[in-house]
C-alpha cells in the first residue's frame, strides 16, 4: 500500500513502466523527488529497487545541460569501491532509475558511536577505510573528475570485513566544470569551494583530510561557536576555512605520532598549492607513521586491498535486523535539482545511445538486511529489503520487512488535547507557550512520529521540539521561511548548539518528523533529512510555532504516533487515554498558580508572580475568559505593583499589609471557584 499520497500506487506504477523485464512488486518508500518500488526481473533471481520520478517533476528539464555531461562522464566510472547507479530510463509518461544493492552502515555511524562511548575508532579500522576510499578518490582524479562532497555520510561500510564504498556522485564532475561550483557540504569544503572560485582536485583531498581528522578524533577540526544562528554559523564556517589553523591532531589523540600534525596541516592547507597534490601521498604518509601500531596484515600499504563488489559471498539471511544509519538527505539548492536532471536526462541518454552498454545492477547479499543506496546530488536514499538466502535456486520476492512498530495516538485537535478547532487551539497554545505547543505524548516519550500539513503562506517559522527536559534543554528541528533555511539544533542549559542546517528551495506545505533508536528522519516536500542524534533521552514533544501577533497559522492536519519500543509497549499494555481539556482549564491552571506564589506567612515569590500575572492577558483570546482575567488582575494589582517596586527582591513580605493579603487570597479563591463551575 502506498503511504505517500504523492506516489503512484503499485498498479499505476506498473502501467508507467513499459520494459517487460521488470515487474513492480510493492511500494517501498519515498524521497524528495521520487518514489521507490521493489521490482524483480522476470526469469531471474535479481531483485532491484526502481525509483520512479514523481509526476509533478516529470516535465521539468532545467539544468539538463549541466547533467548531460555528467551522465556521459559517469557511465564509465566503474571502481570496486565506488557505489553508483546503473540504469536510467525515460519513457513517454515516466522517468526512473534502477539501483544497485549494498548492505552497510555509513561512516557517520561509527564516528558518532565513538563520540558517544568515548572509545575512539581503532587505528586498524581507520587505516583500512582510509586506504580503500583514498584509492576510489584517486581513481576519480585519474579519470579527470572531482567528487566535490567527500564526507562520512558518503562512505558506506559493507559486510563483516567492512569494505568501504564511496557514494553520492551526484555532483561529481569534470575538473573544468564551473557550473557545479559551490556545490558540496560546508563543513568539509575549503574556502575556495565555498566562495565559488576556481577549484581543482585538491578540494577532495582537503575534505578527505577533515573526514580523516574526524575519524581519528571524533570531531571536526573547524567548528563554529555555539549559540549562533544558522546564517551566523554559516558565515563563521567560511571564515574558519579561510583563516583558522587546524588544531594539533596528536594533542587531541595522544596515541598518534607527532609527525601526523604536519601531514594534516599540509592536507588542510588554506592555499591549494600548499596541499598534497596526490591523495595517495597523503594517506601513505599517514600509514607509514602508524605502521608500528598496526596489525601484521596492514604493514604494507599495497596489501590493504579493496574488496570487489562481485566477490562478496552471500550468506544466510538473519532475523531481519535493520542496520543503523545516519544518512543525511538534503533536497535544497543544487541537490534537489540534480536528482531531477540526472534522472530525466540520463534516461534520454540511456535510451538513445544504443551502442553503449551499461552493466545491470547486481546485489550484494549478507547475513543482515539489504540497504538499497542511490547516489545522487547531495541525496542518499535507502530502502530496506530482506536479504536472500545462499542458494542456487532463484529466491522468490518476499514481503517488505516491517521494522518499526507504529501506534497512532491521536490526530487533529485531539493531538493537542485541547479545544475544538485545530487552528484556534494552536494559536492559543502557541501564545501561552511562547511558540511551543505541547503534543500529548506524555513526559517520557523517546520514539515517536509527528506529521503536520499547513499553508506555507501563513507560516514564518515552524518546527518540532522533542526530547525536552525543560525549557532550556531540548532538540529542535525548524524551518525558517524568512531566509529559506532549515536547522537542527540542540539547546543545552539555554545554549544553542547547531547540529546541521541547509537551504530550502521553498517553504514546504507539510512536515513529517520521526525518531527511532537515536535516528532522526525528517520529510518535508522537497526536503529529506536523516541524522543520528548525539543525545536521545526521553522527554516531551511540542510544535514550535512562534507566531506574529496578527498571524494565524493555517494548519490542515496534525497526527502523532508512538514508534519502536514505545509503540510496542503501548500495543501490549494499551496507551493511556488522552483527556481533552476544557476550554478554560489553562486559565484555571494559571490563576491557581498565581495564588500558589504566596504562602501562609504572606510571602510572595515575586519573580514567579509577575511572570504569571503578565501572561494572563494571553487568555483573552478566549471570549469567555476575558471577565475572569480582568477580575483576577484587578484583585492582584496591588501585589504586582509592590513586586515591581521591590524588583531587587525575589520574595516580598506582605505582613505589613496582612489584611489586604488575606483579602487577595479569599477573592482569588472565589475566582477559581467560579472558573471551575464555568467549565
Amino acid at each position: 500500500m502506498v503511504k505517500d499520497k504523492k506516489c503512484f500506487d503499485v498498479d499505476e506504477a506498473r502501467e508507467l513502466i513499459s520494459d517487460p523485464r521488470y515487474v513492480i512488486d510493492e511500494f517501498v518508500g519515498s524521497g524528495a523527488m521520487a518514489c521507490v518500488y521493489k521490482v524483480h526481473e522476470r526469469g531471474s533471481p535479481n531483485v532491484y529497487a526502481l525509483k520512479l520520478l514523481r509526476e509533478q517533476y516529470r516535465e521539468r528539464t532545467q539544468f539538463l545541460e549541466i547533467f548531460e555531461r555528467e551522465a556521459i562522464y559517469m557511465r564509465d566510472l566503474q571502481y570496486p569501491n565506488i557505489v553508483r547507479f546503473y540504469k536510467f530510463v525515460i519513457e513517454e509518461r515516466s522517468a526512473y532509475i534502477l539501483m544497485d544493492y549494498v548492505q552497510g552502515k555509513p561512516l557517520t555511524h561509527y564516528i558518532q558511536q565513538a563520540r558517544h562511548t568515548g572509545e575512539p575508532i581503532s587505528l586498524d579500522k581507520i587505516v583500512r577505510i582510509m586506504a580503500q576510499i583514498a584509492r576510489a578518490i584517486s581513481y576519480l582524479h585519474t579519470e579527470g573528475f572531482i567528487h566535490r562532497d567527500i564526507k562520512p555520510g558518503n562512505v558506506l561500510l559493507v559486510g563483516e570485513d567492512e569494505s568501504a564504498f564511496l557514494t553520492d556522485l551526484g555532483i561529481a564532475g569534470a575538473m573544468d566544470d564551473r557550473l557545479l561550483s559551490g556545490a558540496g557540504t560546508p563543513s568539509y569544503m575549503p574556502y575556495e569551494q565555498q566562495t565559488q572560485g576556481d577549484i581543482d582536485h585538491t578540494v577532495d583531498i582537503y575534505a578527505f583530510g577533515i573526514m580523516l581528522f574526524e575519524m581519528f578524533t571524533g570531531r571536526k577540526p573547524l567548528i563554529p561557536a555555539p549559540g549562533l544562528s544558522f546564517n551566523e554559523a554559516r558565515k563563521q564556517m567560511v571564515e574558519l576555512h579561510r583563516a583558522k589553523p587546524i588544531p594539533s591532531i596528536s594533542t587531541l589523540r595522544p596515541d598518534l605520532p607527532k609527525e601526523m600534525d604536519g601531514f594534516f596541516e599540509q592536507a588542510l592547507a588554506k592555499d591549494p598549492q600548499d596541499r598534497y597534490l596526490d591523495i595517495l601521498d597523503f594517506v601513505q604518509d599517514v600509514h607509514e607513521a602508524l605502521v608500528p601500531q598496526l596489525s601484521s596484515d596492514l604493514q604494507r600499504f599495497g596489501d590493504i586491498q579493496a574488496q570487489n563488489i562481485s566477490a562478496i559471498a552471500p550468506s544466510e539471511a538473519s532475523d531481519n535486523v535493520l542496520p543503523e544509519n545516519s544518512y543525511r538527505v538534503i533536497g535544497g539548492g543544487i541537490g534537489a535539482i540534480a536528482i531531477i536532471a540526472i534522472l530525466v536526462f540520463a534516461g534520454i541518454w540511456a535510451n538513445n545511445q544504443a551502442g553503449i552498454n551499461i552493466p545491470e545492477p547486481t546485489a550484494i547479499q549478507s547475513s543482515e538486511a539489504v540497504v538499497v543506496v542511490e547516489a545522487t546530488a547531495e541525496t542518499t536514499e535507502v530502502a530496506i529489503e530482506p536479504s536472500p538466502t545462499a542458494t542456487e535456486i532463484p529466491p522468490t520476492p518476499t514481503e517488505m520487512v516491517e521494522i518499526i512498530a507504529e501506534y497512532q495516538l491521536a490526530e487533529g485537535v485531539n493531538a493537542l488535547a485541547y479545544g475544538e478547532d485545530l487552528n484556534s487551539a494552536i494559536a492559543y497554545l502557541s501564545a501561552l507557550g511562547e511558540g511551543f505547543v505541547p503534543l500529548q505524548f506524555g513526559d517520557e516519550v523517546q520514539e515517536f512520529s509527528v506529521k503536520i500539513a499547513f499553508n506555507p503562506q501563513t507560516i514564518t517559522d515552524i518546527g518540532i521540539a522533542f526530547h525536552t527536559q525543560d525549557n532550556e534543554n531540548y532538540t529542535l528541528f525548524a524551518i525558517h521561511a524568512s531566509d529559506l533555511t532549515w536547522t537542527l539544533e540542540r539547546i543545552e542549559n539555554g545554549e544553542t548548539i547547531l547540529i546541521d542546517s541547509d537551504s530550502l528551495q521553498s517553504v514546504p506545505d507539510e512536515l513529517s518528523l520521526s525518531v527511532v533508536d537515536n535516528s532522526l528522519t525528517v520529510s518535508a516536500d522537497s526536503l529529506n533529512v536523516e541524522q543520528t542524534l548525539d543525545q536521545s533521552q526521553a522527554g516531551t514533544v511540542a510544535l514550535w510555532l512562534p507566531l506574529a501577533e496578527v498571524q494565524i497559522a493555517e494548519i490542515n492536519s496534525l497526527s502523532i504516533s508512538l514508534l519502536g519500543e514505545d509503540a510496542l509497549s503501548a500495543q501490549n499494555t494499551g496507551a493511556t487515554p488522552i483527556p481533552i481539556r476544557e476550554p478554560l482549564s489553562l486559565l484555571l491552571d494559571d490563576i491557581q498558580a498565581l495564588r500558589a506564589t504566596g504562602n501562609a506567612s504572606a510571602v510572595v515569590d515575586c519573580a514567579e508572580f509577575v511572570e504569571i500575572y503578565e501572561r494572563l492577558d494571553v487568555h483573552n483570546i478566549l471570549p469567555n475568559a476575558v471577565d475572569f482575567v480582568t477580575e483576577a488582575k484587578s484583585i492582584s494589582a496591588f501585589i504586582y505593583n509592590r513586586c515591581q517596586t521591590e524588583r531587587n527582591n525575589s520574595e516580598v513580605d506582605f505582613n505589613d499589609s496582612f489584611s489586604d493579603y488575606l483579602t487577595w487570597e479569599d477573592e482569588l479563591s472565589t475566582v477559581i471557584d467560579n472558573l471551575t463551575e464555568a467549565q
